[in-house]
């Protein structure tokens, strides 16, 4: 009864803080920006006119709060077929993760208008002149070469178990664990590569403020890269150990850990009202 009840707190923290804290503090920051630096006076943050600009904002809140009544259902179903239909929590484990891949959805929709938002403004900037830090961008300037090592030392740690666990045989489970972890890994990799060296994003963007961004991202790159790994080990070791009963309360600390890495820790870091939005102002002679 004990892991059932924990299951459930562990699970309905899931459901409030991906469903419902992050994204009302995602809309919040949005609805900041909009009202403190509208288009009126920060032209240049709205390429394509205010209502483009706040059509991301009005999808993601609608996906958000669907996907919140999606998961207090899924929440009550889950409650129902544990506590009145007497099944187990093992038989129901994948559910937490199968649901934090629908939580996520609002986020990398947003993301999606993000990067067409700035491509847009890319597209629309007029500056001949470019503005660029004298120092030599690296990788390890953003994040250091002991965190580095451990999520190499933590990815290698868990090619080998699941290599060994599965008797050194390439069967299609272990084909596509290896091929997640090489493609997420390379994501990163790749989208590190084109935040330190690539040119900007964010046409405007003041100096210090992609200093800040590019270390956010980087470090939450890594860390999620670190528990992705993790993950699979747990996995993995579940196969050998007597661990399943505990794998739902595990997939969805995993998603909570996910999450604060991925949308709470850049919240933290990065203050919007800390952010210089005078670069985007509207021009003299607009």
């Amino acid at each position: 009864m004990w892991n059932e009840i924990l299951f459930f707190a562990v699970f309905l923290l899931q459901v409030f803080m991906l469903s419902l804290y992050y994204p009302n503090k995602v809309l919040e920051r949005i609805s900041y920006i909009f009202k403190h630096y509208p288009m009126e006076t920060h032209e240049k943050l709205y390429p394509e006119g205010f209502e483009k600009a706040s059509k991301g904002k009005t999808i993601f809140e609608f996906l958000a709060r669907v996907i919140l009544v999606i998961s207090l259902i899924v929440y009550a179903v889950m409650a129902l077929e544990i506590f009145v239909h007497g099944k187990g929590v093992e038989q129901l484990d994948h559910v937490p993760l199968l649901l934090g891949l629908v939580q996520v959805v609002p986020f990398f929709v947003l993301e999606l208008f993000g990067f067409k938002h700035l491509k847009k403004m890319r597209a629309k900037s007029d500056a001949k002149k470019r503005s660029a830090s004298l120092q030599v961008r690296s990788i390890l300037r953003y994040v250091g070469s002991i965190e580095l090592s451990v999520a190499a030392f933590v990815l290698l740690l868990c090619i080998c178990l699941i290599v060994s666990i599965n008797e050194f045989t390439l069967n299609f489970e272990v084909s596509t664990l290896l091929a997640t972890l090489a493609l997420s890994n390379g994501l990163f990799l790749a989208l590190a590569y084109k935040l330190v060296y690539g040119k900007k994003i964010d046409p405007y963007q003041a100096e210090e403020d992609r200093e800040l961004m590019t270390s956010s991202a980087l470090r939450s790159f890594l860390l999620v890269s670190i528990l992705i790994s993790v993950y699979f080990i747990f996995d993995q070791l579940a196969n050998i150990y007597p661990l399943s009963s505990w794998a739902g309360t595990i997939n969805s600390l995993y998603w909570l850990t996910i999450a604060f890495y991925s949308f709470g820790l850049g919240m933290k870091t990065i203050n919007i009202k800390d952010v210089n939005y005078d670069v985007y102002k509207t021009s003299a002679s607009s």
